[in-house]
This record gives structure tokens, sequence and C-alpha cells, in this order.
């Protein structure tokens, strides 16, 4: 038996080529690798407001996805508002579709993807190959009515009910995860909180805490960047924070370490999203940023830091995130000073977990001066067993063992 998996993403492809990462990504490169995967259809990010409509028309439709490391890219179908393409350079056969199709209807969404997909899989016809649909995107189930599966999973990736970027849309998030809850076959989270909820909207079976992972050889094996290609101006030592600063953010926290330390430095390697107010911090001469840099480039900058900090709000919706930050730095060897939440307190013998601004500090001060050989290896040890393989492997499996089931 091998799978066919159409994944409804929850960013586009042209955004991981261009260094974004998330859990979903970390999944899809696993599961190419998978001897049991024979293809995989990515379904970008479905727009469901006309400013992202226009965007993902523009990078993903009007103009063909970044090329991938020179690999070809075969047009599988094409009109005004859709396209799919085949991606080489892949172990299982890889195919993009994006649309802005969602803008009129999540129906005609999935009808246009389950033609193509019967299109794409009609030579399966003497191999045992299981359609399953794999989603990370809460904001349309309609693939429940309109498309053919085998088998359904819904990973959830946070509660985006309570993600202040989707306020707007809370009462359809709601319908949706009722109607998650009640129609997948398979359930993952990567929160065990969520558990719980998905518990309170009845679901009471099939549900899986997986955990996030960790690319382990990506993180542990990376080398220092290069001093000239750190801002100038910077100084050991390095507190570092890596990742998007967006509304999760605490800028109150950082603007009182930073005035409180002004003999370290503070390496911010990451964008900022519009709307969070952080004047006061770019002009603090010891706060350093470098913008957005490629998922590739991520642990060359945390191993020129000397500790890695997590300075986030203590919220609803951290309840129910699983931290990557902790792990990938925990991977580099690095001492981690974080608020608590997101499922830090597995890891509380290996970092510092501190909400005041007093203790954070002192927190930071205390890693830097205990942080010896047998710490770093003791971090890098533990966390050789959140590799995503691991992960993705038990997903598998699940999957596997419950077609056998059916």
């Amino acid at each position: 038996m091998n799978l066919e998996i159409v994944m409804f993403n929850m960013s586009c492809f042209s955004e991981w080529q261009k260094g974004i990462s998330n859990r979903n990504y970390q999944v899809f490169k696993k599961l190419s690798k998978h001897p049991k995967v024979k293809r995989i259809i990515l379904v970008d990010f479905l727009p469901f407001t006309f400013k992202r409509g226009v965007r993902n028309w523009l990078e993903d439709i009007l103009y063909s996805p970044v090329s991938n490391k020179g690999k070809k890219i075969e047009t599988v179908y094409k009109s005004p508002v859709s396209q799919m393409v085949k991606m080489g350079g892949f172990e299982s056969e890889v195919y993009v579709f994006s649309t802005i199709l969602s803008l009129i209807s999540d129906k005609l969404v999935s009808k246009k993807l389950d033609k193509l997909l019967n299109k794409i899989s009609c030579k399966d016809d003497k191999e045992d190959v299981k359609r399953v649909i794999w989603s990370y995107f809460p904001m349309t189930v309609d693939y429940f009515k309109n498309m053919k599966a085998d088998l359904t999973v819904f990973d959830a990736v946070d509660n985006w009910i309570y993600h202040e970027s989707f306020t707007n849309f809370r009462d359809s998030l709601k319908s949706n995860y009722k109607i998650i809850a009640k129609k997948s076959d398979l359930i993952f989270t990567v929160a065990k909180p969520l558990v719980g909820f998905f518990k309170e909207l009845g679901r009471e079976t099939q549900v899986y805490w997986i955990s996030n992972g960790v690319d382990i050889d990506h993180f542990e094996k990376a080398k220092k960047i290069d001093s000239k290609d750190l801002p100038k101006g910077i100084k050991s030592p390095i507190i570092g924070y890596i990742g998007t600063i967006q509304d999760r953010f605490r800028v109150d926290l950082l603007e009182y370490i930073a005035k409180k330390n002004p003999d370290k430095s503070f390496l911010l390697v990451g964008p900022i999203w519009p709307g969070i107010n952080f004047k006061k911090l770019e002009n603090l001469p010891n706060i350093f940023i470098t913008g957005r840099v490629q998922y590739k480039k991520a642990p060359s900058f945390l191993k020129c830091s000397d500790v890695g900090i997590i300075p986030h709000k203590t919220n609803r919706f951290i309840t129910y995130t699983n931290s990557l930050k902790a792990l990938e730095y925990l991977a580099c060897g690095k001492p981690v000073v974080t608020t608590p939440g997101s499922g830090v307190e597995r890891f509380s013998d290996l970092l510092e977990i501190a909400n005041k601004k007093e203790a954070f500090n002192e927190a930071i001060e205390k890693s830097l001066k205990n942080n010896d050989k047998e710490k770093i290896e003791k971090r890098k040890k533990r966390l050789k067993q959140y590799d995503w393989k691991f992960k993705v492997d038990k997903m598998v499996n699940i999957i596997l063992e419950t077609l056998k089931q059916n």
C-alpha cells in the first residue's frame, strides 16, 4: 500500500522557497522522502480575503513558482485563476496547486482539484494507492463533501480561533472545527491542550498529540555565520531571537532587558509584521535586526548567539501552541530563556522559564554564567529524540494502520 497525499497548506510553496519554515513544511519534507508516499499534491494557502487573493495570484499563478534548485518544473494545468505544476527534484511525485477560486466558493476549489487528481492518478489502477487528504487549514472543510478520499487527516497547528490575525473569522472557524471534529478520520495535534479542545467538541478517539520536531542535522551541523555577515557594530555576548516578530512577541519585555543590559547585543533574526510598534526598540544601540533570512541560514545565526530567548505573551492562544524555537535553540546546544507556555515545561531541566521582566533578565545572566560543555551536550543529546523523521514516521504508521482497519 502506498499513499497519495493531498495536503491543504497553511502557507504557500513559494513562501517555503523564500525561507519560511513551519510544521507543515517540515512534515512535507519528510513525507516527500518516505518510501510509502507515492505522490504529494500541495494545495497552496487558499485566500479568503481580496488582499491575500491578489498576493497569491501575483506570486503563485501569474508568475511561475520559484525554481526548485534548478530542477524541472512542468505545468500540468493553467488558467487565469488557477495553476498546477509538477516539481522536479523530490523522491516522491510533488505537485503544487494554486488558485484564487476560494474567493468565490470553496466548492469550486474542491471540484477543480478533484478533476486534476483523477487525471494525475489515472495510471494507478494496478497499484494499491490510497488517497489521503491531510489538512493544516481550518478555513475550509468543503473537501469532506466534494472530494473523494480513502482517509481524511487534520493536523491542528495552534487554535486559530484565538489567533489575533483571524479575529474576524472566529465564527467560521468555530463552525469548521466542529465539522473537523465530527468528520476527520484522524486528528493530529501540535499541543496536548488541543486534544482537550477536540474532546470538548465531542471527539473522543483517534486524536493523537504529536508535538513539533526539529531537523537535527540542519541545526546541529551548521557553522557560525561569518562575522562580516553580522550586523555592523554587534559584539558579544549576543542574545538571539530567530523568527517572525508578530503579535505574540513581548516588545515591552525586550525593551526592558535591552535597556538593563547595554553591554549585551540583542540579535533579532526575522521580519517584523506590519502593525507591530517596534520604533522604540529600533533606536536602541544594542538591538540589531537582520530582517528575514532563509531557513537554511537560520542555524548559522543561532550558532553566533550566546543565549536564545523567547519573549512571548502568555495568553489563551499560546496554550494551544508548541514551541519550535525552543527545540531549534536546544538542538544547537544553546541555553534558552523563555516565557511560560508552548510546551516548554517539558524541557524545564534544560532551559530557564520566566514571565516577569526582572526574573527574565536574571535568567539571562544565569544562563551566560552557567553554560559549560556538559550542559551543551546534554541539550543536544535530549533533542535527538525529537527529530522530525521520528514524528513523521509515527504519523504515517498511524495512517497506514487506520487504512488497514477500514
